[in-house]
């Protein structure tokens, strides 16, 4: 992911010159690691694992870089740092609950296929909402 965010970073910063389009990008990363998630339940080898984790630290790494360019276009310079610090609160505490409500879930691939599915639902409802960013 460090090299793949090299990548993004650039790719999002010509994205973000050109104004609207980060929330397309954003999208796409959550659609990708979403979808790898749940193809994760189909690997059958180790090349096959590999392939799709290396798909998904691509879909994360879409993710991380345009979730902070948003974040920066979307708040003032003076209020950066409360607001930056709501959001990764906010994330860490949905992780948090995400691994936990993993480890209920029955089965290796059933909390990737569940992950996955909710990311891959999540993109779909933000595409009928269509929040502006």
């Amino acid at each position: 992911m460090a090299v793949l965010a090299v990548v993004s970073g650039y790719y999002g910063d010509r994205v973000n010159a050109r104004g609207k389009g980060l929330a397309a990008l954003y999208y796409a990363g959550i659609a990708v690691s979403g979808l790898t998630n749940i193809m994760l339940m189909f690997t059958t080898n180790f090349g096959n694992v590999l392939a799709t984790r290396l798909t998904h630290a691509v879909g994360d790494s879409l993710t991380l870089v345009t979730r902070s360019l948003i974040m920066s276009n979307l708040f003032i310079t003076t209020r950066m740092g409360g607001n930056l610090a709501t959001i990764q609160t906010t994330i860490t505490l949905g992780t948090l609950c995400g691994s936990i409500i993993s480890g209920a879930v029955p089965g290796y691939a059933s909390g990737f296929v569940i992950a996955g599915a909710a990311a891959v639902l999540a993109v779909i409802y933000a595409l009928i909402v269509k929040p502006d960013f």
